[in-house]
């Protein structure tokens, strides 16, 4: 094989190839400038997408706390409210109910059972790693079970769109909703439906995701090295059910919250990647000489003695 030849997909570059390979080699001198620039520059370009990074998670944080307030408070601010009961919840709307859990869920649909063979092909197996940020993200793990094995799998209940899918465990507490009916899922899956014209699918998902519920819910999860859920200790939650008009306001409202703030947060990152795109020219232009970097060495050292 020779020198230069790949095996097994990968190349190899023999050592007196290496020796061969021309590079630019500034003076000592010049490379302590160029290091110095680069230094300086790509330090303060880090700051800035710090900066971006840091308002990413303000703005996730405050699209999670309009969720909370919506689905716990409501939207109108002068609503008389009364005592929940409940601590994590705290006060509530005066005409909205309290309730158990699942006192206004339709069936509730657990997909523990015996873990089916995996194939290379066949029906998608939405696992609950597939399951996050509100949404089933078919990229995150891509297994599959036989058509033969897919109508023991989902005995205990098919999907419908728009059905809540919540985890219970690795991770906990993350929801999404049905938006394929074909798929099956596995271990570790709870199907949620609320019941029709009481409580609806895409309110009730929201409810999950806001911070009262999710702390409620860390109260009663069990285990060491996994915090998990079993479906019996649901009975020890709350539901908040707003009159069925008010709910679909409410779904509404926190739509148009999450473009807004969906749009920021793309606009955040699409800058982060350009920060991070010119901090790799500029280090690969200042060592290969195409910036000459004496003029801002100068200029720092004028700027060094005025201050002085």
């Amino acid at each position: 094989m020779g020198q230069g030849a790949s095996h097994l997909g990968r190349w190899r570059l023999a050592t007196e190839e290496f020796k061969e390979m021309e590079f630019p080699f500034p003076s000592p001198i010049e490379q302590h400038k160029i290091a110095a620039f680069l230094d300086y520059e790509t330090a303060r370009i880090d700051r800035l997408i710090e900066k971006q990074q840091r308002l990413i998670e303000l703005l996730k944080e405050k699209r999670q706390a309009v969720i909370s307030h919506a689905v716990t408070k409501g939207l109108n601010p002068d609503a008389p409210m009364k005592d929940s009961g409940v601590e994590w919840l705290g006060q509530v709307p005066e005409h909205w109910t309290v309730a158990g859990f699942k006192k206004y869920i339709g069936p509730i649909v657990d997909y523990r059972g015996r873990t089916p063979e995996k194939t290379e092909s066949g029906v998608f197996l939405v696992t609950a790693r597939n399951i996050k940020n509100g949404n089933v993200d078919y990229s995150l793990s891509e297994e599959f079970i036989s058509d033969n094995d897919y109508p023991e799998v989902m005995k205990r209940g098919k999907p419908k769109i728009g059905d809540v899918l919540f985890t219970t465990e690795a991770p906990l507490g993350e929801v999404a909703q049905v938006d394929d009916e074909s798929v099956a899922f596995a271990q570790r899956i709870i199907k949620f439906r609320g019941l029709e014209n009481i409580l609806t699918n895409d309110y009730l998902k929201l409810f999950i995701q806001s911070t009262p519920f999710q702390d409620g819910l860390m109260t009663y999860a069990t285990g060491s090295t996994a915090l998990g859920i079993k479906v019996e200790r649901l009975s020890y939650l709350k539901q908040l059910i707003p009159p069925i008009s008010e709910q679909k306001q409410i779904v509404s409202t926190i739509k148009l919250h999450h473009i807004k703030y969906g749009r920021l947060i793309a606009t955040a990152m699409e800058a982060i990647n350009l920060m991070k795109e010119r901090r790799t020219v500029l280090i690969s232009a200042a060592v290969t000489g195409k910036i000459d970097v004496r003029a801002w060495v100068k200029l720092k050292e004028a700027s060094a003695s005025d201050a002085a």
